[in-house]
């Protein structure tokens, strides 16, 4: 069954949503150009424009250039009409930041920060802010190798690089 989101199309079953990703590095310009693929409406805010080497010119999300946790600069990617934002740059305190904004002056529902220091991450957790926190994933993933049965080694369906 065809859905309606907010004015912004129709696609059989699942919502087209508004996503602003903060963040043009590996993880940034990956998760943009899939969201875009996925035929959702993407803005990417990079830091500059050198750091948007990643994104092909066929990339068909908007771009803007500036701090991704300035309210001018969100409000320039369209936070006002997002569903969403993923805080996905290199810098702890940006991604926070970023999140904390979108969440509290915005009232964007749906927010995600990648936090690399664990402590962080469980406390903005208890704060209301998704966080994803690669320290903790990697070590898990560290200990399951290490403990695993000796054998053919198998590739990890969602990630390996």
């Amino acid at each position: 069954m065809p859905v309606r989101v907010a004015g912004r199309g129709w696609r059989f079953g699942e919502a087209i949503m508004k996503i602003v990703v903060v963040g043009s590095g590996k993880v940034g310009s990956r998760l943009a150009m899939e969201l875009v693929e996925e035929g959702h409406e993407v803005t990417i805010i990079a830091r500059t424009t050198e750091s948007l080497h990643r994104l092909p010119e066929s990339f068909a999300g908007r771009i803007v250039v500036g701090l991704g946790m300035n309210r001018y600069v969100l409000e320039e990617a369209g936070i006002r009409e997002a569903e969403a934002l993923a805080a996905v740059t290199e810098d702890d305190s940006l991604n926070i930041a970023a999140a904390k904004v979108a969440k509290e002056q915005f009232g964007v529902l749906r927010v995600v920060s990648r936090i690399y220091d664990p402590e962080l991450a469980e406390f903005y957790m208890q704060q209301g802010i998704a966080t994803i926190c690669p320290t903790r994933m990697v070590v898990g993933r560290a200990k399951e190798s290490l403990f695993a049965p000796i054998g053919p080694v198998k590739s990890d369906a969602e990630g390996v690089c």
